[in-house]
């Protein structure tokens, strides 16, 4: 039974390496000598070593992805490359994503090999710098001596709620050999740390905070990091964008700790708490949406005590929630009513005034939701008993475009890449086709690609 089994197991190793073996000889089959070229030729670009005179790789010149050689050759090649072979990589392939793709190696390049003055002349290039491209440029400017400028942007760098990269501790040690590390800023990477949840680094950034006022500021919020209603006991002494941090701060441990914890630390504060900022309005909300997505109609009290004055939308349309939950029909009507204009407009709320006991405007609502292509119009269709009205807006195709289109650079790449199975590119080279096309030429490319 034994050698029985052994032999059934070695002749389905044999059975399934042969089903493999042909599956990628059908793979491979596939592909066309075009695409096997270009493979072949991709592997040498990435290491440095193609050949544009080699007959083969020519042949490719006017494939597809030709461009992909050429940008995997020179960024194989970026000790060696000069402005003018940037440039001149764009100039051939403007339309492409690996333009910019290029560009930014090449300034990160310059950045690594301390060639600040190239670097600078290239970095205003760059669309979105990433955090080590900005420590960086501002490295470069203390090099440079623009000093004012490097301090500005070295304390932001600094002073986030979070360990940076060690690609800038380069341009931190400028940065407090220069003087510029002062007690406001140590002060401001205290609280941003805290608020992030980083205790330690808190720590070590309160060593740098040398002011007496600064200091006591410092340890209120790490005090109240530990304690949230400690916050309730902060006396003067506090700018407002200071004593907003640190009850945030507090907020945020008790919501960790629990959400109805940090519920009742906002109904303490009352109008302590400054809706009018932005960040308070957001941790009102998500405490407040966080205890309502309970659904316990108890809460609805204390939820109505947290936002009285109905200055968030989005918790506003909870406490609706809880309130349909009980049937509370009267107060369904009130709390649409302190909507915005366009959330009481929405299919949602428009249905849900018509469900309202004796609403006189019942099937007049019902029968204008009727005509919207949503849920809420499906259900007011049912609740009339006609037949649904789909509102479909077929797309009337142009020959002509899609003609147009698919004659295009980039459709041609998008559809070479797909078949290479290199979706994440394709997507790429996608977005950056579609940017700056109307409406009706995105239609048409999303068929082309439906495709």
């Amino acid at each position: 039974m034994q050698t029985t089994n052994r032999v059934n197991k070695f002749l389905a190793t044999i059975l399934f390496s042969t089903l493999a073996i042909s599956a990628e000889s059908m793979a491979k089959a596939k592909e066309s000598a075009e695409q096997l070229a270009f493979l072949k030729a991709e592997r040498l670009a990435k290491l440095g070593r193609l050949d544009l005179s080699d007959p083969d790789v020519a042949s490719l010149k006017n494939y597809p992805l030709y461009p992909y050689l050429r940008f995997n050759q020179l960024r194989a090649q970026l000790n060696q490359l000069n402005p003018e072979d940037v440039a001149q990589f764009s100039a051939e392939f403007p339309d492409s994503h690996l333009e910019s793709l290029l560009r930014f190696n090449y300034t990160e390049h310059l950045g690594e090999k301390r060639d600040w003055d190239a670097f600078l002349t290239h970095y205003s290039e760059i669309d979105s710098p990433n955090t080590v491209m900005q420590c960086r440029y501002a490295e470069a400017l203390y090099r440079q001596k623009q000093t004012t400028e490097a301090a500005k942007l070295a304390a932001k760098l600094w002073s986030v709620g979070r360990s940076q990269p060690d690609s800038c501790d380069d341009l931190f040690r400028l940065f407090r050999s220069n003087g510029d590390l002062t007690s406001s800023v140590a002060l401001n990477r205290v609280l941003n740390a805290l608020d992030a949840n980083k205790w330690g680094l808190s720590g070590y950034a309160l060593r740098f905070v040398k002011s007496d006022v600064d200091r006591r500021i410092a340890d209120a919020a790490r005090a109240v990091y530990r304690s949230p209603f400690k916050v309730l006991q902060m006396g003067s002494g506090y700018s407002s964008k200071q004593l907003a941090k640190i009850q945030r701060i507090a907020i945020e441990r008790a919501y960790r700790h629990d959400p109805y914890e940090a519920l009742n630390l906002l109904l303490k504060l009352g109008k302590q708490f400054d809706l009018s900022l932005t960040d308070n309005l957001n941790e009102l909300t998500r405490v407040g949406v966080r205890v309502a997505k309970e659904l316990d109609a108890h809460d609805r009290i204390k939820l109505a005590k947290l936002d009285p004055q109905h200055v968030s939308a989005e918790l506003t349309e909870w406490r609706i929630r809880l309130a349909l939950l009980e049937q509370d029909w009267q107060e369904v009507a009130t709390l649409i009513a302190k909507l915005p204009k366009e959330l009481q407009d929405s299919p949602r709320w428009q249905y849900w005034l018509a469900a309202l006991p004796d609403n006189p405007m019942r099937t007049q609502i019902l029968d204008s939701l009727r005509t919207k292509r949503s849920f809420y119009g499906f259900l007011a269709t049912d609740h009339l008993g006609q037949p649904a009205d789909l509102n479909h807006e077929p797309l009337t195709l142009d020959r002509g475009l899609l003609t147009a289109l698919r004659d295009s650079s980039h459709y041609r790449r998008i559809k070479e890449l797909t078949q290479l199975d290199r979706f994440t590119v394709s997507r790429s080279e996608f977005n950056r086709w579609i940017e700056g096309m109307s409406e009706n030429e995105i239609q048409h490319a999303a068929h082309l690609m439906n495709e």
